[in-house]
C-alpha cells in the first residue's frame, strides 16, 4: 500500500522525488483525492526519498519489489509501525493551527488515524527553530500542553512510543510528563494497568517508560537534546532506548483500556507533572517494536534532526 500524501509548496514534511530513478526506491506513495494523507513539500536534497505512484497501480514496479518497512528495501518511517495510531510531527507546518502566528491551538495527526491534538489551557508555543535550529513545540510550563478526550488505544497489550525532544533540567521535575495516557478507570496515569507515562524518570536525569508500577528507565546527560524510543513486547516486557542504546526494565502483561484521555507535555487528566523543554515529534502505536525496526526508526528520527 502507498501513502497518501497531499503536496504542498512549502511546510510539509521533506520528501526527495525519486520516481524517474532507477532502481526505484523511494517510499511509495500516492496523491490522496480526498486531501487527507500526510503533507508533503518535494525539496531537492536532504528529504526523504519518495516514489510517487497512481492509485491502483499497486507493486511491483517490474523488476522492482515494493520497499519493506526496516528491511533495507526502503526508508523506514513512523508510517511503517504497527498499529500507528498516533504522530505528531512539527515540521509538517501545515498541520499546526497557529493564534498569533506563535501559538499552537491544535495538531493534525500524520498516522491517518485522525487523532488532532487541541491545546487545553495555555498553548504551547511553536518555534521554526525550537530544537537544533529546527522547528519544535516549546513546553514552559504545567499548563502548555495539547490533548484528546476519547482516545481510542484499544485493548492490546503491546506498545511503542517515540519522540525528539530537548530536556530542560532547570524545569521538569520528577515524572515530567512527554506523552501521558490516562484510561476511564483509575485516578491517574500510573495507578493501573489500563494506562501508562513517558517520562522523565524520578532521578531526574534520565527517561522512563511507566505502567502502574513497572518501569524501564534510561539515564541522559541534562539538558539533552535527545531521541527515545519505548515498546511494550507481547509479554508486557519494557525496553527505553536513548539514541539508540536500549535498556530493558520491568514488564507488565495487561491488557490497556480504551477511550481514555491522551496528553502531550503533561499528565492527562490531572494537568500536572509538566514537561519542560523543546518536542519536535512524538507518537504512539498500538503494536510492539524489535530492536531491528528501532534501530530504523532511530537512524530516520536521527538524520531527519540532525541529530
Amino acid at each position: 500500500m502507498a501513502t497518501p500524501v497531499v503536496t504542498v509548496a512549502a511546510g510539509g514534511l521533506p520528501v526527495v522525488d525519486v520516481t524517474a530513478t532507477f532502481p526505484k526506491l523511494g517510499l511509495p506513495v500516492t496523491e490522496a483525492p480526498n486531501g487527507r494523507g500526510v503533507a508533503v513539500t518535494k525539496v531537492a536534497a536532504n528529504g526523504l526519498p519518495v516514489t510517487f505512484k497512481a492509485a491502483g497501480n499497486e507493486w511491483p514496479f517490474p523488476p522492482n519489489p515494493p520497499p519493506i518497512s526496516g528491511g533495507g528495501g526502503g526508508p523506514f518511517t513512523p508510517a511503517s509501525l504497527t498499529g500507528l495510531i498516533g504522530w505528531w510531527d512539527t515540521s509538517v507546518f501545515a498541520s499546526m493551527s497557529l493564534l498569533g502566528g506563535t501559538d499552537i491551538n491544535t495538531m493534525l495527526d500524520q498516522s491517518g488515524a485522525v487523532n488532532t491534538m487541541s491545546a487545553f489551557n495555555q498553548y504551547p508555543f511553536y518555534s521554526a527553530t525550537g530544537l537544533n535550529t529546527r522547528p519544535a513545540m516549546l513546553l514552559n510550563s504545567g499548563t502548555k500542553a495539547l490533548h484528546k478526550t476519547s482516545f481510542a488505544l484499544g485493548t492490546g497489550n503491546t506498545l511503542t512510543v517515540f519522540c525528539v525532544a530537548t530536556l530542560d533540567s532547570a524545569g521538569t521535575g520528577a515524572y515530567g510528563r512527554l506523552l501521558s495516557y490516562k484510561a476511564a478507570t483509575g485516578s491517574n496515569d500510573a495507578d493501573n494497568n489500563g494506562s501508562f507515562m513517558f517520562a522523565r524518570d524520578n532521578a531526574n536525569n534520565g527517561m522512563a517508560l511507566y505502567r502502574n508500577g513497572s518501569a524501564a528507565t534510561k539515564a541522559m546527560a541534562a539538558n539533552a537534546t535527545f531521541r527515545c524510543i519505548a515498546t511494550i513486547d507481547a509479554s508486557g516486557v519494557m525496553t527505553i532506548y536513548i539514541d539508540g542504546a536500549p535498556a530493558t526494565g520491568g514488564a507488565l502483561n495487561a491488557a490497556f483500556v480504551s477511550g481514555g484521555e491522551l496528553a502531550i507535555g503533561c499528565q492527562a487528566i490531572a494537568w500536572n507533572s509538566a514537561w519542560k523543554g523543546a518536542i519536535a515529534e512524538i507518537g504512539i502505536a498500538t503494536g510492539f517494536t524489535n530492536a531491528t525496526d528501532v534501530a530504523s526508526l532511530d537512524t530516520y528520527l536521527k538524520n531527519k534532526w540532525g541529530l
